[in-house]
């Protein structure tokens, strides 16, 4: 069980993210608190990939998710609020009224705001549990999407987004993911393969005395 601990309202705690696509191609950003600008990982139809989105505070909270070695008895629970400033209409009776989110596509993260980095990345289908002042989303089909596959790939060229936060590159080109073009080379994460080869050669301290191991002494 992993029990996911709620934002508290600013960028340094991670945001709960949620991003849901209906059968029907609807889709919709839900977070713990309004966020803007940030880039999503469903993105809806006739939209350029990577662009960036705002996310509604609709999510109240995340229970705890369970894993098992089974995709069928993998759960987990969101909860959304239900009210709007308007009491005559519920917000998520709209939605539900529009399209049907039964088996709804979702994609939840568990993102540090100021990296722009998810620490952990839910994708799987979901249900329509509770309703009332909350709604209770049922997660199933669990497919972690950070936690089975490594954060990035190892080798001799950088991994990270040139200009992103992590990269912290400030210039008006782009590198060219070597060390050696890195504009910020505390934080390159490429393996370093250039070394110093300009070190004279010296000959290794032979002994020069042979001893006659058979001779007693």
């Amino acid at each position: 069980m992993r029990p996911i601990p709620p934002g508290n309202g600013g960028n340094i705690a991670p945001a709960l993210l949620l991003d849901v696509q209906t059968p029907g191609g609807d889709v919709y950003y839900w977070a713990d608190r309004p966020l803007n600008n940030i880039v999503p990982v469903i993105q809806a139809s006739g939209v350029s990939s990577g662009t960036p989105v705002n996310y509604t505070a609709w999510l109240l909270s995340s229970g705890n998710f369970k894993y098992s070695r089974s995709l069928v008895t993998d759960t987990g629970t969101l909860t959304l609020q239900n009210l709007s400033g308007d009491v005559l209409q519920r917000d998520f009776a709209r939605i539900a009224r529009r399209s049907v989110l039964e088996g709804s596509l979702y994609v939840f993260r568990y993102y540090q705001v100021d990296m722009q980095w998810a620490w952990l990345e839910q994708h799987g289908t979901l249900t329509v549990g509770d309703t009332g002042d909350t709604v209770t989303l049922n997660l199933q089909q669990l497919m972690p999407g950070s936690d089975d596959t490594p954060d990035q790939t190892i080798s001799e060229t950088c991994q990270l987004v040139w200009g992103e936060k992590r990269c912290g590159a400030t210039g008006a080109t782009e590198c060219l993911y070597t060390y050696a073009s890195c504009q910020c080379p505390a934080r390159f994460t490429g393996i370093q393969t250039a070394f110093e080869v300009n070190n004279p050669a010296a000959a290794a301290a032979l002994p020069t005395t042979v001893f006659n191991r058979a001779r007693a002494w």
